[in-house]
């Protein structure tokens, strides 16, 4: 497999991208890679190139770009996952799987059943993380885009973006009626869509009345309750085979 490596729209020209950062020790102490092999370029913002190393120095590795590439590996409905915090690791996990799986933007929420306290001096570094997960997993899942690790947001403050989608979904538990299964199915013309999904608790009555309110749709996964590590996992896989399989 050719190695992928996303590089910022700053060190990339007509001819070549200049590599810094970890992935220089990513590419040459790790894959031992040498001038003339070649490697995968993107630019996060859907541009694949194909590239051969021309020189590896000490903080840096220059590739010349040989010719543009055009994969069609990013879903055509865009998904944002609000996902209520839960304890660690349980988020790396999310932010990992689900950028596997094609997630545009994560949102941490704080839920009223959140147990998780994230002091506010440690919370910059908890998105630093996830963005390295993030970018990481992208890398290895043929991605052409790193998807966005949001700031930490309340869970009243969410419905301040609701605008900014085509439809907005909550995961809940106690919804019977409304599957995601027939809500994608009915669904016409999608292009951005939100899903919220609780922490370990899931959301209380009162949440999900106040986004039935706000316009958001309740859904169920199915008769079983899953873990909420695993409810990405499976809301997105279901967008995947609805829209792109």
């Amino acid at each position: 497999m050719i190695p992928r490596v996303f590089v910022s729209m700053e060190n990339i020209d007509d001819k070549t991208a200049k590599i810094v950062g970890s992935d220089v020790n990513y590419l040459k102490n790790v894959l031992r890679l040498k001038v003339g092999d070649e490697i995968r370029v993107l630019d996060s913002r859907s541009k694949e190139y194909s590239a051969k190393i021309s020189s590896i120095n000490a903080d840096c590795v220059i590739s010349e770009l040989i010719g543009e590439r055009h994969p069609k590996s990013e879903p055509k409905v865009k998904v944002t996952i609000a996902h209520g915090i839960p304890k660690n690791p349980k988020m790396d996990f999310v932010v990992q799987k689900a950028t596997e799986l094609g997630v545009q933007r994560i949102i941490p929420i704080i839920a009223e059943r959140t147990v998780v306290k994230i002091k506010p001096d440690k919370k910059d570094n908890k998105i630093i993380r996830w963005q390295k997960i993030a970018k990481e997993a992208a890398q290895q899942s043929g991605r052409l885009i790193i998807p966005v690790v949001e700031e930490f947001m309340e869970f009243k403050d969410l419905f301040l973006l609701k605008n900014e989608f085509d439809m907005c979904i909550m995961l809940w538990e106690m919804e019977k009626e409304n599957t995601i299964k027939k809500i994608l199915q009915e669904a016409k013309d999608l292009k951005r869509v939100l899903v919220l999904i609780g922490p370990e608790g899931g959301f209380s009555h009162e949440e999900a009345e106040t986004a039935k309110c706000e316009g958001f749709i309740t859904a169920t996964l199915g008769t079983r309750i899953v873990r909420t590590e695993t409810a990405s996992i499976a809301v997105l896989s279901m967008f995947n085979y609805e829209f792109e399989l």
